[in-house]
């Protein structure tokens, strides 16, 4: 579920020879203006690039001239303030209104509704970068509190709760926009160096949606040209990672591994060789997780009888919270195991998992003969094994 699928932008822009440009025409009026430098950089694949500056004066007027021969990115700043975002087409004529001392708080755009898709995506991650920046606060705040586990629950919460408003925000943004090259920048939003927020696999449909509209208007704009190959190179590797894990799980022995009971007594899978095992990755913070709950229990009671053992292990940081979730799931009779470490368990790595819930039906020789994200998929294959 944390893991970043999507990498970077890396492909090198590609440079067609004999285009015609055209000229893009950028001024604007700033208030409260003092003698300064208004600066304008071209935003490449390979970084910020200086494209033109030019003097501010007390009336706070500007104005830049470009000659741009495919839609690009550009940043506009006074000084050494924070710049804001321009998405330029050959011949826009765009106007920027605001206060010189604090451009990007409050400025406006007309001429370009792109420059504004950008101005609210900005926006809309600053308001994210914020309370992620207050949970961290709180969280340096009480590191040597005695009541810090809880505390991090809490803080880990509201962490999640921040990512996916974002998460929200920006497919809902890609859904109303496919089109527009705004989208490009929602695509690779993140929320620090290493967390992108487009990081399921499924989100893999949204960098499809945006690339089947953008490259046949733009095919030569490198921005567009990067996305396209980009979408290839995740495509390819999607399919082999599917295909491998499919090949390595299937007919192969379980992995065996030893985990904390409720109880605190280690449990390994291997105990429970002879039997058929229902093995069920599951956490209490997983709302699809608490969904399958209660399908999974009536194929737990469906076949108990038969032999068929539960063996659900939690990716939980809270005892109390996991034990209590197990309380109102009403799935006390499974045989529960955690070692409390989240996406840290050792667990994760060696069943490849990356989404929750997961399950691997496993025989009595301790052979996985099933693997799904429904596990309650099981059921029919369950019949078949326990006549």
């Amino acid at each position: 579920m944390r893991k970043i699928l999507y990498l970077a932008l890396f492909v090198s822009a590609l440079i067609s020879c004999g285009k015609n440009s055209t000229n893009a025409k950028i001024s604007g009026k700033l208030d409260n203006a003092t003698p300064q430098k208004v600066y304008i950089e071209e935003l490449t694949l390979s970084g910020q690039r200086f494209t033109d500056s030019t003097d501010l004066p007390t009336s706070g007027r500007f104005k830049f001239k470009l000659k741009v021969e495919e839609p690009g990115f550009y940043k506009i700043k006074v000084g050494n303030q924070r710049g804001i975002t321009l998405i330029v087409r050959p011949d826009d004529k765009i106007f920027i209104s605001g206060k010189s001392d604090s451009l990007y708080q409050t400025y406006e755009v007309e001429g370009s509704d792109e420059s504004n898709y950008a101005k609210a995506l900005d926006k809309r991650m600053d308001k994210t970068i914020r309370g992620i920046d207050s949970l961290n606060n709180v969280y340096r705040m009480f590191i040597n509190n005695p009541n810090i586990k809880n505390i991090t629950v809490t803080l880990q919460n509201n962490y999640n709760r921040y990512i996916e408003e974002q998460r929200t925000f920006t497919m809902d943004f890609i859904q109303k926009h496919p089109g527009s090259l705004a989208s490009i920048m929602a695509l690779y939003q993140q929320t620090d160096d290493s967390i992108f927020v487009l990081f399921k696999k499924e989100d893999q449909k949204y960098y499809a949606m945006v690339d089947s509209l953008l490259y046949p208007k733009y095919p030569k704009a490198s921005y567009v040209i990067a996305l396209h190959n980009n979408l290839e190179t995740i495509t390819a590797q999607l399919k082999k990672e599917d295909l491998k894990k499919i090949l390595s799980s299937l007919g192969a022995p379980a992995q065996d591994f030893s985990l904390p009971n409720q109880a605190g007594k280690n449990v390994s899978l291997s105990s429970f060789k002879g039997k058929t095992v229902l093995l069920y990755f599951w956490a209490s913070w997983c709302d699809s997780c608490r969904s399958h709950n209660a399908v999974i229990l009536k194929t737990a009671n469906k076949f108990k009888a038969k032999g068929l053992e539960v063996v659900a292990v939690s990716l939980d940081m809270n005892k109390d919270v996991w034990l209590s979730a197990i309380q109102k799931d009403k799935i006390g009779s499974w045989n529960h195991l955690s070692d409390l470490k989240y996406w840290d368990s050792s667990i994760v790595p060696l069943y490849n998992i990356e989404n929750l819930p997961l399950g691997f039906l496993i025989d009595k020789e301790g052979t996985i003969i099933a693997r799904s994200i429904n596990p309650s998929s099981f059921d029919e294959r369950l019949t078949e094994l326990l006549k």
